[in-house]
């Protein structure tokens, strides 16, 4: 229940800053994440990374806290979502679910609730297209994909090398914009 709760808090998060402008929290609240995931590594795991990863974990403090200063902002819904999805893998490491039926009793949990909100308070969504109605369906099946892969890695790899490997999605997400 507390992976469902992290996990939506999270997703709310990201649909709220995106929803009111807050394209640039939202997106360094993920460049956070890997920081928060080495902090969770070393203060719960007594992991200890080498002087390189130190160096890198430093380097990516320091680039966030300035990024944050140039652009003027209390970063609060970037703390909050890197909290939330460092926390939410976190909790999936220890959990003794199997990746897969986690992920599927947390989409149980999350199913009603999402469905009385698309009926009950969404606008709704007739005027789109087949098409996209389709592509929308595709893509949120895709997204099982890489948070599984996330879940499954956190259970085998420590949570230093899971922080670090983040990077990869926010880094590929600023070159391709």
């Amino acid at each position: 229940m507390a992976a469902t709760l992290l996990i939506s808090s999270n997703w709310y998060v990201f649909i709220h800053a995106v929803n009111i402008g807050e394209i640039l929290q939202s997106s360094l609240g993920y460049f956070l994440v890997p920081i928060i995931n080495v902090a969770i590594g070393i203060l719960v795991f007594g992991e200890q990374p080498n002087r390189l990863k130190k160096l890198a974990i430093v380097v990516s403090a320091a680039g966030m806290m300035l990024t944050f200063a140039i652009a003027g902002i209390v970063p609060w819904l970037s703390l909050i979502m890197a909290m939330t999805f460092g926390l939410y893998g976190l909790v999936r490491k220890i959990a003794s679910v199997d990746s897969a039926l986690g992920l599927l009793l947390e989409t149980a949990i999350l199913l009603p609730l999402a469905a009385g909100y698309v009926l009950l308070v969404a606008e709704p969504i007739a005027d789109i297209d087949a098409t996209t109605r389709n592509w929308l369906w595709l893509l949120g099946i895709i997204t099982v994909i890489p948070l599984l892969s996330m879940v499954s890695a956190a259970r085998r790899i420590r949570m230093s090398t899971l922080g670090l490997l983040q990077y990869i999605t926010p880094c590929l997400h600023y070159l391709a914009k």
